[in-house]
């Protein structure tokens, strides 16, 4: 029975040519495509298609950000092909098996796309990979859902993870970092500042340049004062938008 078009694989209204690193930045976050819906010039897979034998796991997201790294995507806004979604899909079986294990290859492919853009000097795409990594580690510590999934990533699995995977100490330091003010600022936002300190503390440990992260810390530890100014700093960027003329002038 069809049930209606896919909401999450919908990328535009129309068909259009892409650049391949816009389209990576939403892809590098969450892989979209349908599998069955995808063609792709065999150049592509001559010079770039080899898949890691041991990822059986986000092959195909790693196939489609590779390609995206190296080449530009067409998109065609029309539904041309169906999807069947049922309970004995290969997916649902590997997540079923080993849920953890299909997170670290989701990682991994990230890191992967990470280091071939550094090799290759994409340094938008590189910036763009240590976005889509610290969202998805700070999603994981946080909230405890993966994939509509209850799984929880210990701070211990994080540091094995970024071990794993990254390739100096700089690297590993500069995911630290802002891993640590995602979760200061998630816990601030939950009251529990005493957490959202050690963790601001934590980030400069690793960055202790970090001029946000130091106004953060300072207005913290006024208490009450502090928390009401950080409020109305927040509000400023919203009345100056509001405050703007159409045409950019200032009323």
């Amino acid at each position: 029975q069809e049930t209606g078009l896919l909401a999450y694989s919908v990328y535009a209204d129309k068909d259009q040519i892409i650049p391949g690193h816009k389209f990576l930045k939403k892809l590098l976050k969450v892989d979209f495509i349908l599998a069955p819906s995808v063609l792709v010039r065999r150049e592509c897979y001559d010079q770039h298609g080899v898949i890691p034998p041991h990822m059986i796991w986000a092959s195909d997201w790693y196939l489609w950000c590779l390609f995206a790294l190296y080449f530009d995507v067409a998109y065609f806004a029309d539904p041309m092909v169906c999807y069947r979604e049922h309970s004995l899909n290969i997916s649902t079986a590997l997540k079923a098996k080993n849920f953890e294990d299909c997170f670290e290859l989701d990682m991994e492919a990230i890191w992967a796309i990470k280091h071939l853009a550094d090799a290759a000097g994409y340094h938008d795409v590189s910036k763009d990979s240590l976005d889509a990594l610290v969202y998805l580690y700070g999603h994981r510590l946080l909230t405890e859902r993966y994939q509509n999934r209850s799984l929880i990533m210990t701070w211990g699995q994080f540091e094995s993870s970024l071990s794993r995977h990254t390739t100096s100490e700089e690297e590993k330091s500069s995911v630290h970092s802002r891993i640590c003010v995602v979760m200061a600022d998630k816990c601030y936002a939950r009251g529990d500042y005493s957490s959202a300190r050690r963790y601001y503390q934590a980030c400069l440990n690793h960055d202790r340049w970090n001029v946000m992260v130091h106004t953060k810390k300072f207005l913290l530890s006024l208490g009450k004062p502090g928390r009401g100014l950080r409020k109305a700093i927040k509000t400023i960027p919203r009345i100056l938008h509001i405050g703007k003329h159409p045409s950019g002038s200032k009323n």
